[in-house]
């Protein structure tokens, strides 16, 4: 009896040490918030974590069309030449079509990207996301089930429009105000970063919630498996 408590506690706690490597396995796919002005053209890159052996892909990038209009759109170079890609956009949707059976994706880098411009009367925030309509739709080269996770994106928009009246109106009391650009580069990167560490504080605690979740399945395993001996032993 004590020679199989052992074991099970032996296999709990290399349990315990996978759930590390298991928690943080999924590929990351992410945009990167960025701020614009109204009437310009700007990229959004969908980047892909390092290693994903990635080689077959659906994967759909949403976008206001009351704000943002398609240009164009290019595979990233850490795809293979010999791939079938396609991009296509249709209202307000970007579709991304990738399959290369022979060689997969296996360095850390943009996948693909897509050209906007930022419409004249747009202004304020514009919400970008990524979806894989379904889990079959992101495949290794077996046909296997990537597991993934997405970080999407946030496009703020400045129209000059608006700026250039705003500043005619307080001129009268105060003098007018420009847009730095160091000013503007320096709120996109804090901008940016706590979004990161949003999203990080996101997966860290879905990751302990895995682990909680394992322990007390373990946890429960031992003591049924100990209950059933001292049973088995009680009816000997």
């Amino acid at each position: 009896m004590k020679r199989i408590i052992s074991v099970l506690l032996t296999f709990l706690i290399l349990l315990f040490a996978l759930l590390p490597v298991y928690a943080k396995s999924s590929v990351e796919l992410k945009l990167i918030d960025t701020t614009v002005y109204a009437g310009d053209e700007f990229e959004l890159k969908v980047f892909i974590s390092d290693n994903s052996k990635l080689s077959g892909a659906v994967i759909d990038l949403e976008f206001d069309a009351s704000q943002l209009e398609f240009v164009s759109g290019e595979k990233g170079a850490i795809i293979d030449d010999g791939a079938m890609v396609s991009i296509k956009n249709a209202s307000n949707k970007v579709r991304f079509t990738y399959m290369s059976p022979n060689v997969s994706v296996t360095s850390e880098g943009a996948l693909f990207t897509v050209k906007f411009k930022a419409l004249e009367n747009a202004e304020g925030e514009s919400d970008v996301k990524l979806i894989i309509p379904s889990a079959g739709d992101f495949v290794s080269e077996n046909l296997e089930k990537i597991p993934y996770s997405v970080k999407n994106s946030t496009v703020k928009i400045i129209n000059n429009t608006f700026v250039n009246n705003e500043s005619t109106t307080e001129s009268t009391i105060n003098d007018s105000t420009t847009l730095n650009p160091e000013q503007e580069s320096n709120t996109t990167t804090e901008s940016t970063t706590e979004n990161n560490q949003n999203n990080e504080n996101n997966n860290d605690t879905d990751n302990i919630k895995i682990v909680i979740g394992v322990m007390i399945a373990g946890a429960v395993l031992i003591i049924g498996a100990i209950i059933y001996l001292i049973i088995s032993k009680k009816k000997r």
